[in-house]
C-alpha cells in the first residue's frame, strides 16, 4: 500500500498552489514553496509594470478591464471594439423595452386588483361576522328579556289564561279582581 501524503489545511490554497507550480512547469509536486512564491511575486510585479505603462499612456482606462473610453466605443460579446457613432448596431430596441414596460405595468395592475379583490372580501367577512355577533348579542338580550318577563310572571303567581281578563284596580290597601272564571287568585303583588 502506498503512504498517504498528508493534505494541508486549507484544500482551496493547496489547490491553487498546485496550479501555480503547474504553470512554472515541470512536476508541480519538484517545485518547492520558495519558488512558488517568487514566481507569484513576478507575476504580479510583471502585471503592475503593464498596467503602470498602460496609465503613462492611456490614462485611467490602463486600469479598466478591457482598456476602452467607454464615451467613444464599445466592446461587444464578440471582444469586437466598435465605435459607437460609426455603429447602428447599438441602438436601443426601443418596441422590446416599451413590450416589456407595458406587460410589467399591466401585470402590476393586475395585482394591484387582485389585492384589492381580497381586500374587500375580508373586509365583507368581517362586516359578516360584526353583524352576526351582533345579532347573537341581541338574541341572547332578548332571551334574557323573556326569562325575566317569565320569571316575573311567576312570581306573581297568577294562573295565565288568555280568555281571562284581569283587570287591577288598587283602592288604598284593596285589590279587587274581576274575571269570568272564579279559579284567579293573586297572592303577590
Amino acid at each position: 500500500m502506498p503512504a498517504q501524503e498528508q493534505q494541508p489545511g486549507n484544500t482551496l490554497s493547496s489547490i491553487v498552489s498546485n496550479l501555480v507550480r503547474a504553470a512554472i512547469g515541470g512536476n508541480h509536486q519538484d517545485v518547492p514553496d520558495q519558488d512558488l512564491d517568487k514566481y507569484v511575486a513576478d507575476m504580479i510585479m510583471k502585471s503592475a509594470n503593464t498596467a503602470d505603462k498602460k496609465y503613462k499612456a492611456v490614462g485611467l482606462d490602463a486600469y479598466t478591464g478591457d482598456g476602452i473610453d467607454s464615451k467613444d466605443k464599445a466592446k461587444l460579446a464578440s471582444g469586437t471594439v466598435v465605435h459607437r457613432e460609426d455603429s447602428n448596431g447599438l441602438k436601443t430596441n426601443k418596441r422590446f423595452l416599451s413590450s416589456i414596460i407595458k406587460n410589467t405595468d399591466e401585470h402590476n395592475q393586475a395585482l394591484i386588483r387582485a389585492e384589492e379583490k381580497r381586500a374587500a372580501d375580508v373586509a365583507r367577512e368581517l362586516i359578516a361576522d360584526l353583524d352576526k355577533r351582533k345579532a347573537d348579542r341581541q338574541q341572547t338580550f332578548d332571551r334574557g328579556w323573556d326569562r325575566r318577563r317569565r320569571e316575573d310572571e311567576r312570581s306573581t303567581k297568577i294562573p295565565i289564561d288568555l280568555k281571562v281578563q284581569v283587570q287591577i284596580t288598587l283602592i288604598v290597601s284593596s285589590v279587587k279582581i274581576k274575571s269570568g272564571h272564579s279559579r284567579t287568585w293573586l297572592t303577590e303583588i
